[in-house]
């Protein structure tokens, strides 16, 4: 009897052999003007999902976008910009 274990491991979870794997996916990068509306439209709280619809995109490519170039600071300093131009133009109330 053998103290070493050697699992049977069996034929259909073995990786197929002969077939190739997909190495790289092809790549339709964002222009730069696609990247200035997605921040647009982040600035304006515009969910992935309709982004998505709107740059004909899906939303995981647009919210790993934002994430791969770090638009985070520029959607919330935009999102800054709308806000003071909002509270500049309404009546003051006090």
């Amino acid at each position: 009897m053998s103290l070493v274990f050697k699992p049977k491991i069996p034929s259909y979870f073995r990786a197929p052999t002969g077939i190739e794997k997909i190495k790289h996916r092809a790549v339709n990068p964002f222009s730069q003007d696609e990247v200035d509306l997605l921040v647009e439209l982040r600035a304006l709280n515009v969910p992935y999902k309709e982004c998505g619809a709107i740059l004909k995109r899906c939303e995981g490519n647009c919210s790993h976008t934002v994430f791969r170039l770090k638009l985070y600071s520029e959607i919330d300093r935009k999102r800054q910009i709308l806000i003071d131009e909002v509270l500049d133009e309404s009546p003051n109330t006090h």
